[in-house]
């Protein structure tokens, strides 16, 4: 399938963002600096983040980098 891993020799690097009562973009920056190739965003219930850690993601989505939302 496509989810066969066993011909890789790695795998591309994902962090996690952690929403928190003032979370802005710094770490999803950091993140993407650090050569992420996709994120994850554990949000607050249902999904939610702050609006200035919207603001950065939704830029980081425009120029192509995929953000799953989890809470």
């Amino acid at each position: 399938t496509e989810f066969d891993v066993r011909g890789l020799s790695a795998l591309p690097r994902v962090d996690i963002v952690y929403c928190y009562a003032g979370a802005d973009g710094t770490a999803v920056q950091a993140f993407r600096a650090a050569g992420a190739a996709g994120l994850v965003s554990a949000g607050f219930a249902p999904g939610f983040v702050t609006p200035a850690l919207m603001e950065t993601m939704s830029a980081a989505m425009a120029e192509g980098l995929p953000i799953a939302a989890s809470t």
